[in-house]
């Protein structure tokens, strides 16, 4: 409803019919469909797979702990890991099923919203965000679009869910962080600066990896350009199919200190 008004207000010579239904084909090609039925199947898979893909995954139970009693505050966290792999999102995801937290709505760039992938990823959590978006576009599509996943966020958050998006906004190729972006990042400060909710709590998290699974990007390194992530391409990133015999490797997931706007 929001995201409506605003665009009334924006571009008052178009029909409201209009304003609406691109507010819903937006929505419905943003929104997860989190289902725990499908997160608790998906848990004891990947418990599986992490037992054949390394040798050990390493979490400090101390900091996980503050995370519980953190989010007995009702304050929803906002994760901010840094982007290695794809292992990234499905270890976030893991360990909060492991810990009891609260699963995190997790920001996918919309190249992973594949047939029948997509619907498994929005059931474990995943809304699918266009990864091109022009932030001085002020009465196109784009536009409404800013304002609806803006408008999506604030709801996320004001029912006290966990958001988790990656700043560097794609995976870094040579092992450094890469420059933050601050699109996602500004809707949930917009939504604290203008009380939509009291407070939030910042999480960053990184990553240590003996070996990523998807391996060095020595191809991309060299300028041969990036090919097109299908299905199979996707599972053998993800699962580190390749590797899953020489089960050597040993990860390491770090919770910082998070801080609150308050």
């Amino acid at each position: 409803d929001s995201a409506i008004e605003v665009e009334e207000v924006r571009t008052p010579d178009v029909s409201i019919h209009k304003i609406k239904r691109k507010v819903k084909k937006f929505y419905y090609e943003i929104r997860a469909t989190l289902s725990r039925f499908i997160c608790k199947i998906c848990g004891y898979v990947l418990y599986k797979v992490f037992r054949r893909l390394m040798t050990r995954l390493l979490v400090c139970p101390q900091q996980m702990e503050r995370l519980v009693e953190a989010e007995k505050t009702g304050i929803p966290l906002v994760y901010l890991p840094l982007h290695r792999s794809h292992l990234d999102y499905l270890l976030i995801t893991w360990a909060s099923w492991h810990f009891g937290l609260r699963l995190p709505h997790i920001a996918s760039g919309d190249n992973l919203n594949l047939s029948g992938l997509g619907w498994l990823l929005r059931a474990t959590g995943a809304f699918f965000i266009h990864r091109r978006v022009d932030e001085h576009d002020e009465t196109g599509k784009d536009a409404i679009y800013r304002a609806v996943l803006h408008s999506y966020i604030e709801q996320v958050l004001k029912k006290g869910m966990c958001i988790e998006f990656f700043l560097e906004g794609t995976r870094s190729r040579f092992g450094k962080p890469l420059l933050p972006k601050h699109g996602l990042i500004s809707n949930v400060v917009t939504a604290v600066q203008e009380k939509v909710i009291p407070d939030c709590y910042l999480v960053p998290v990184s990553y240590t990896y003996d070996n990523v699974a998807e391996g060095v990007f020595l191809d991309e390194l060299m300028g041969i350009p990036k090919v097109r992530c299908g299905h199979i391409k996707y599972y053998q990133n993800v699962l580190g199919i390749r590797r899953l015999q020489k089960r050597e490797s040993v990860i390491g997931v770090i919770t910082g200190i998070f801080r609150s706007f308050g």
